[in-house]
């Protein structure tokens, strides 16, 4: 199972193999940054943070197909109602966003 779906991408930058080699990298570099941002913020129930490293994640893994919409909803409840858990969601999202970058990784060879 692919953890990653490039179809937007490719849609958005028709082909463009120099530019969504960019992307990719650029994702790579960014999403990760952003998910240790989130995790932090989630620890310290700092629901402002938290708020703004959704804000950067959420368009990143929907353009790149991320399979986690159902986990990054419940997170944006946490963050508006501060009355719910959301560990397993927390867990849930590393895990998918690990496999998909190491995916990215494989398959376009970025180290």
């Amino acid at each position: 199972m692919k953890y990653y779906n490039l179809r937007k991408v490719y849609e958005l930058i028709d082909l463009d193999t120099a530019y969504i080699t960019k992307m990719i990298q650029v994702f790579l570099k960014e999403v990760p940054e952003d998910l240790d941002a989130l995790n932090t913020m989630v620890t310290n129930q700092n629901y402002e943070l938290a708020r703004s490293s959704l804000f950067k994640l959420k368009p990143n893994l929907e353009l790149f197909g991320v399979p986690v919409t159902q986990e990054l909803e419940q997170i944006e409840a946490w963050v508006e109602h501060k009355n719910i858990t959301v560990e397993e969601e927390i867990d849930h999202l590393n895990k998918v966003i690990k496999k998909a970058c190491i995916g990215l990784k494989e398959d376009f060879k970025q180290h």
